[in-house]
């Protein structure tokens, strides 16, 4: 999946179209790695994000794995052109981010057909007003607007683990051809809308902009969904439904294809001085292998730093007839360090159950116990 990434409103990007653009703000979050656009017409801006990463696992190699993000907006019309280049350095074969997947959410984000670390542009689109809201056309990355959250949605600042980042029920395209429309109908109060390709530029086999733009290829379809957000007592609500139709194939290993489905609910709220979420996820449980999910986290500021812990269970499909797989159990722990305002350091530990589902300690250990160092940088 695509990197999450520091979280920006349509008004950090300079998109201060009228008193709309101002509200839907709180709704449209557009995220480009460690970048946070300073609030000017035209503007380049850049981050650079390195995590070392270490297993107790002997089978596990440690590895460093670095990640660049670069942001340009370029007011036209009544709206903004976006183009977001990221680059990725290449994974080690056996290293954590490739036995883990769960481990690193920033590695791998720009890699291409043979899981080589390369220089892409993953997002260009159009902001605008439209209808009473914002829309936002072209190449586009739908995770910057759905299931958003404060406390875990930003993997170059707060939680590393994927789990931790986006709700892994939801079947979301990588970076994919569509559009995104946000309304809001009162304080604290609106909606979103997002309509794309089922396969982004990852998806597709030879991760390549022909196979991005061929979005009537066989085995294709749309991603749609609707997220509802509303304010209740003290918390934030986000409530959402999606579908994936593109062929999906049935995990009992019958006959045919069907299209994924499901509902999502995310509840950001706060506790003294931090903040803390919540997330519950359901998918269909013939195609998805994670069936159900729920999350918790928490953030809190400290004297010299700031603590998240995050607690995660993946729940394995009982369609699902693979040998040797169980449900999966993550946790995480760090501590934020902001020296000064460009640069952060974050160490943090994780422990893993069942990476993957998988049970069998065949190529790594069912129980995983991470160290990391992450540096980020912005420009």
């Amino acid at each position: 999946m695509q990197k999450r990434a520091a979280l920006f409103g349509l008004a950090a990007l300079g998109l201060t179209l009228d008193a709309l653009a101002a509200n839907a703000q709180e709704h449209i979050e557009t995220r480009h790695g460690a970048v946070t656009m300073p609030a000017q017409p035209v503007a380049v801006e850049g981050g650079l994000t390195a995590v070392f990463q270490t297993a107790t696992d002997k089978h596990i190699d440690s590895e460093l794995v670095t990640s660049f993000d670069l942001v340009t907006t370029l007011p036209r019309g009544n709206g903004k052109w976006v183009v977001y280049v990221e680059g990725n350095t290449s994974p080690r074969t056996d290293g954590v981010s490739t036995l883990l997947g769960e481990a690193n959410a920033d590695a791998g984000s720009a890699l291409d057909r043979d899981g080589n670390g390369r220089l892409q542009v993953s997002e260009l689109h159009y902001f605008q007003p439209f209808a009473d809201g914002l829309l936002v056309s072209g190449l586009v990355d739908v995770t910057s607007t759905l299931d958003s959250s404060e406390v875990a949605n930003d993997e170059t600042h707060q939680f590393l683990s994927a789990p931790l980042v986006n709700n892994p029920t939801i079947d979301f395209p990588d970076y994919s051809l569509g559009v995104v429309y946000n309304r809001e109908t009162g304080p604290d109060r609106g909606y979103s809308l997002a309509l794309t390709s089922s396969h982004g530029l990852g998806d597709n086999s030879d991760a390549s902009y022909a196979q991005l733009v061929d979005i009537n290829a066989e085995g294709k379809g749309v991603f749609a969904a609707a997220e509802g957000q509303w304010p209740l007592a003290t918390t934030r609500l986000h409530l959402g439904m999606w579908l994936n139709s593109a062929g999906h194939a049935r995990l009992d290993g019958g006959a045919g294809t069907e299209h994924n489905y499901g509902l999502y609910l995310g509840v950001d709220g706060r506790l003294g001085r931090g903040m803390w979420n919540l997330r519950v996820g359901l998918a269909n449980d013939q195609v998805s292998p994670t069936s159900r999910f729920l999350s918790a986290a928490v953030e809190r500021p400290l004297s010299q730093a700031t603590l998240g812990l995050g607690l995660a269970y993946s729940g394995l499909s009982v369609q699902d007839t693979t040998a040797q797989q169980d449900n999966s159990l993550l946790a995480e722990a760090y501590l934020r360090f902001v020296p000064r305002n460009d640069v952060s350091l974050t160490p943090a530990v994780q422990w893993l159950r069942n990476s993957g589902f998988d049970t069998s300690a065949t190529t790594v250990d069912n129980e995983q116990l991470l160290l990391s160092l992450r540096l980020n940088y912005t420009f």
